[in-house]
């Protein structure tokens, strides 16, 4: 009896070790890595109930709207808590805020991809800080209710702000009713100081240059009016600064004497144009479906044709024939100023007929078509000793100015007006 209660109690003892072996204690390690795990877990169904595409507007102070759309994911990063567990993959928002141009398959995107994320559940709160490597982060404190996010939006960089309303959507890029920014513009280009205006025609082109960034172009024409041909001046501009934030608009080189900036609005810019040499021009607007309406009805003339008027002698050694001629072509020129040289001459009649006269060709001519100037020289000859120089002003009638003798100064001024011949 007693090796049997012997022996009872030895197997007693090996079943209890071997219970005991059977259940392994965690590490304090792998306890936390557990922990960690299960918070990943519980986040990423909290996530999801933000997860998706969205479409809608910003709205800025001055209430203009513009189409944006957000898309937002989750991205899974492995962490460690800082070395101490084996990695866990910890979900976190990842997306990008898009400033969208035009719909279907010619859409423009800026895009402003996540910084910063937060979401609360139980608040419904979204806070996104979104960047953009041009333009700087935009802040979006945004709160969720079904399929909606309405907030604000803050760009510090920019000094802007505005309210936000988004939608749920199953497509991420649909059209809106902002327009594209791409196309041709029809132009209105008018003058400060004279009461003047030329058409003219605007072409941006865009492109996708990197992740967040548009690269716009621009080729610009201004037709200036003559009785004998139109005088089109050309520019090209590689780089248009344009700005979702503010939607300033900037066209300008280092190249192009002319250079422009404005405001775009429902697309149409308008703004002010500038001469690199002569300063503020005046207003400009650039509209992409009709003809913007000048404030004045005087279509800016371009020097091409003949000029016929009056020579008034000031200097006492001046002797000048007191009916003149002067006449311009223009001829294409890949190296000048918006792809055009003007040449021609001066045409001094004696007396009140046509039929007797001396013809001074022009040596050089500086001709600033949006400056209105116009700096002729004539070449010296048996017929003129002395260089003549033609100091003149395009004005709405015609061209005055003064005739400038290189060994006597100014001698005479001169008025003429457009003729027929």
């Amino acid at each position: 009896m007693k090796n049997l209660l012997t022996s009872t109690l030895t197997c007693m003892v090996m079943l209890v070790g071997l219970n005991t072996c059977g259940k392994k204690t965690m590490s304090e390690r792998d306890v936390r890595r557990e922990q960690l795990r299960l918070n990943a877990h519980k986040k990423r169904i909290e996530l999801a109930n933000v997860v998706g595409n969205y479409r809608g507007t910003a709205t800025d102070t001055s209430l203009y709207a513009q189409d944006i759309s957000l898309q937002i994911d989750v991205q899974d990063t492995p962490e460690s808590d800082n070395g101490q567990t084996d990695p866990v993959l910890v979900p976190s928002l990842n997306g990008a805020l898009s400033y969208t141009y035009g719909s279907g398959d010619t859409i423009d995107l800026v895009n402003f991809p996540t910084t910063k994320t937060d979401f609360s559940l139980a608040g419904g709160r979204l806070d996104l800080v979104v960047s953009n490597s041009e333009f700087k982060e935009i802040n979006l404190s945004l709160q969720k209710s079904g399929d909606t996010l309405t907030g604000t939006w803050t760009a510090p960089s920019a000094s802007e702000s505005g309210k936000i309303q988004l939608i749920k959507v199953s497509q991420l890029h649909l059209g809106g009713e902002t327009p594209s920014l791409k196309g041709q513009y029809a132009a209105i280009f008018e003058w400060d100081k004279a009461p003047a205006f030329a058409n003219g025609k605007v072409t941006l082109s865009s492109a996708q240059d990197s992740a967040d960034g548009l690269h716009l172009s621009a080729a610009v024409k201004i037709f200036l009016e003559s009785k004998i041909a139109r005088e089109t001046y050309v520019y090209e501009y590689d780089r248009v600064e344009f700005n979702p934030l503010t939607r300033q608009v900037s066209i300008r080189s280092d190249t192009a004497d002319i250079y422009m900036v404005g405001h775009m609005n429902k697309g149409i810019i308008s703004g002010t144009w500038y001469s690199k040499r002569a300063g503020v021009l005046g207003r400009m607007t650039l509209s992409p479906s009709e003809l913007p309406s000048p404030q004045n009805n005087n279509h800016a003339f371009g020097a091409s044709g003949s000029w016929l008027g009056q020579v008034t002698n000031t200097h006492p050694n001046a002797n000048l024939p007191q009916k003149l001629m002067i006449s311009f072509n223009n001829i294409p020129n890949s190296g000048a100023a918006g792809g055009l040289t003007l040449i021609g001459n001066a045409r001094f009649y004696f007396g009140s007929g046509n039929d007797e006269y001396f013809e001074c060709p022009f040596a050089t001519v500086e001709y600033s078509p949006f400056w209105r100037k116009i700096t002729a020289v004539t070449s010296i000859s048996a017929t003129l000793p002395t260089a003549l120089t033609f100091q003149l002003d395009m004005t709405s009638t015609g061209l005055e100015g003064v005739i400038i003798d290189s060994a006597l100064g100014t001698v005479a001024k001169v008025r003429v007006t457009e003729s027929e011949n």
